[in-house]
């Protein structure tokens, strides 16, 4: 992964790189959930004709973390005391009524997100190795 095609680096994917940027620029603190902005956050659906059929989300956006999967599925992970695989613990997920099925294109999402968590986690303990 190379970090000089765009203002995030590319392996933030799945929504981290809001915290990432936050963490680089001193906005985050080691509170937990700490909030960055007093105002409220609007979501709006896509709903226009322009909108319809959306590309990126509907078939890049699945390819590309599918592609991202495959080469993460062996990464090692601990959950509730356990050490896995990435693979495995999405099996574990399914199994246990968390998510609808595995393989697919929500089992790729939350692992990507489970990936970007620890890259932040990652991030913050090498920022206070740095002086």
């Amino acid at each position: 992964m190379k970090w000089d095609d765009g203002m995030y680096p590319p392996y933030m994917v799945a929504g981290g790189e809001d915290m990432l940027m936050g963490q680089k620029l001193g906005l985050i603190q080691d509170k937990k959930n700490s909030v960055l902005l007093a105002e409220r956050i609007v979501k709006k659906e896509l709903e226009g004709a322009s909108d319809v059929p959306n590309a990126y989300w509907n078939d890049s956006r699945v390819r590309t973390l599918e592609k991202i999967f495959e080469r993460e599925r062996t990464v090692a992970v601990e959950f509730e005391g356990e050490r896995m695989s990435l693979e495995d613990l999405m099996v574990k997920f399914k199994s246990n009524g968390w998510i609808q099925s595995h393989p697919s294109a929500e089992s790729y999402n939350v692992a990507a997100c489970i990936v970007e968590r620890v890259i932040l986690r990652l991030n913050k303990e090498l920022a206070k190795s740095t002086p």
